[in-house]
């Protein structure tokens, strides 16, 4: 008899033995000579008993009933599965929060495979590291929220470019989780099942259920926890295109509250600074500063945010445009310039003493002709985005039109001046 069964089953025996039960009836498992375990159907009933009770003979049957079991417990997995997929879909429609999102599935996959981690990952926008963003885990875990990861040459590259779910029996020994090895160590990881967050079949994603035992996950397993992610994929979706939506809106009114307030003053720098308090609005940033030419050289005319870092004055002493590969591009094309990561760009100079990781500039142009460049960073790389340049150009046009007006005005108050004279 199966260790976990034989209390229940010789308590049943004695209480029909005493007379307590008119029969003798339990469903348990059965060491066979193979050394498989079945599970029999047990029945039987005292038949003979002495003058004073005690039984002496009893007759009974064992009936093999391991094919019903087994479909008993196949039948409770789906509906454990369905009840977690209904849950993780009612979850997710029901949210327009890219993270609120994932932080419930997470949970949800941490509970059911009763793992002591489960943790989302999503690439940022230049694709080549991924931030974890939600995370199930036991008190005693340290969390792993805002970690950041490399892309290229580790599970993670796999994963991003083979929308295929990844099951490491000790990813402390496998190379392509060599890059999180101090992490594993300090939190006493073992197993991994990695799996895709798809959008329209590709891998926005990822999700990661850790344990810190070893442990094969099941065919059956992996595809449960594919499934749960899949259904995150549509949630995401919305999320974003809501996102997305609202950050129009946003801009819109934002742009209309900039063109009301740029043409409430025709004095320039007050022109620059009000442009600058709306750009961290729609563009997020640290520091933000406006460039104006003046013949072949820039100077830095207004900025925003440099306080923050100890920086009271910024440094305005003019400088040639051809010293400057990123300026020197936007005059020739016209574009805006991202840097993902200056410390990868060969064309970043490295001026200041703060690490400015990421980048965005535009150029202003007035009637054609660059005037000037509206600069915004982040101590983040990655951070900014070709959505984040078409942002900042609307503002750029903002300005060039405030100094156009500004510069009308001067030209024309200049003139009054010569003429009263």
């Amino acid at each position: 008899i199966h260790p976990d069964d034989q209390p229940t089953v010789m308590q049943a025996l004695d209480d029909h033995l005493e007379g307590r039960t008119p029969q003798y009836e339990t469903e348990h498992r059965l060491l066979t000579q193979s050394g498989e375990w079945k599970w029999i159907s047990d029945r039987g009933k005292v038949v003979t008993r002495d003058e004073h009770g005690r039984p002496l003979r009893m007759t009974g049957m064992h009936t093999d009933i391991t094919e019903r079991k087994q479909a008993e417990e196949e039948a409770r997995c789906r509906l454990r599965e369905m009840a977690l997929l209904n849950r993780v879909i009612a979850t997710t429609t029901s949210s327009l929060n890219e993270r609120t999102v994932l932080q419930a599935v997470c949970e949800e996959l941490g509970r059911a495979f009763e793992v002591p981690h489960c943790a989302a990952g999503l690439p940022t926008a230049d694709g080549s590291q991924v931030t974890i963003v939600a995370e199930y885990r036991f008190p005693t875990r340290l969390s792993v929220i805002g970690v950041v990861f490399p892309v290229k040459g580790t599970a993670a590259e796999y994963i991003l470019e083979h929308p295929k779910p990844l099951a490491i029996a000790d990813a402390r020994t496998d190379p392509g989780f060599s890059f999180i090895a101090p992490l594993l160590a300090q939190q006493g990881d073992v197993s991994l099942l990695v799996v895709p967050i798809l959008m329209r079949e590709q891998a926005i994603g990822a999700i990661a259920l850790i344990t810190t035992e070893r442990r094969e996950f099941s065919e059956e397993e992996i595809a449960l926890a594919q499934s749960v992610a899949a259904a995150a994929g549509p949630a995401l979706e919305n999320a974003r295109l809501f996102q997305a939506e609202r950050e129009q809106r946003d801009l819109a009114q934002t742009l209309s509250e900039v063109g009301t307030a740029l043409v409430s003053t025709l004095d320039m720098d007050r022109v620059l600074d009000r442009l600058l308090e709306q750009v961290s609005r729609v563009v997020p940033n640290d520091v933000a500063n406006v460039m104006l030419i003046e013949d072949d050289q820039v100077r830095i005319t207004r900025w925003r945010g440099y306080d923050r870092f100890g920086i009271e004055a910024v440094a305005t002493a003019a400088h040639p445009i051809a010293d400057i590969p990123n300026l020197s591009q936007m005059m020739e094309t016209g574009q805006p310039v991202v840097v993902a990561d200056t410390q990868a760009d060969p064309n970043w100079l490295h001026r200041s003493e703060v690490g400015w990781r990421s980048y965005v500039g535009v150029p202003i142009r007035v009637q054609g002709r660059v005037i000037g460049f509206l600069n915004v960073s982040s101590t983040a790389p990655g951070f900014f985005t070709v959505t984040h340049a078409e942002r900042l150009c609307a503002f750029a046009d903002q300005a060039a039109i405030a100094w156009q007006n500004a510069q009308l005005y001067r030209q024309l108050s200049e003139y009054a001046a010569s003429l009263e004279q």
